[in-house]
């Protein structure tokens, strides 16, 4: 029986190690991000995949924001503004636009977690930001959609 749990313990343990040092490529809006300048790079957990939500936001152009007193973090376009905290899966979204009510509240897969002191989340958060959320298993990547009228 000791035999059995030793293996076992040991597959688990090579397992987790090649999964932590897994190296993805992160791009958005058409170009990399460097995921050498944030703490903890992607990863996998409870098969979503996780992504520095500074990084990413800045480089589709939103504004980040963190208020200390309450804890909220929020990401911030042209049309709208989602306000999110650390431990949760809910995420409020406040639309900007008059003709089209974009007021929502959306439920991730994962919760919002901080980890070495930044923020990350599901790659489906982008998807909220009506952006093209791609995963092949190594290379992770965000681009605006373009809607364009008649």
């Amino acid at each position: 029986m000791k035999k059995i749990f030793y293996v076992i313990f040991a597959v688990f343990l090579f397992s987790c190690t090649a999964f932590a040092s897994e190296n993805f490529e992160l791009s958005a809006n058409g170009s990399d991000i460097d995921i050498s300048s944030v703490p903890v790079k992607p990863y996998i957990q409870n098969e979503s995949v996780m992504i520095p939500l500074r990084a990413v936001s800045q480089k589709l152009g939103y504004d980040v924001g963190w208020n200390e007193k309450t804890g909220e973090i929020t990401v911030e376009d042209s049309v709208q503004k989602a306000v999110l905290k650390n431990n949760s899966k809910d995420v409020e979204f406040k639309g900007k636009l008059e003709i089209i009510d974009l007021n929502r509240n959306v439920i991730l897969d994962e919760k919002a977690e901080i980890n070495s002191g930044c923020t990350y989340v599901s790659l489906e958060f982008f998807e909220e930001f009506f952006n093209e959320t791609h995963f092949d298993g190594q290379k992770i990547s965000i681009e605006p959609v373009v809607y364009e009228l008649d």
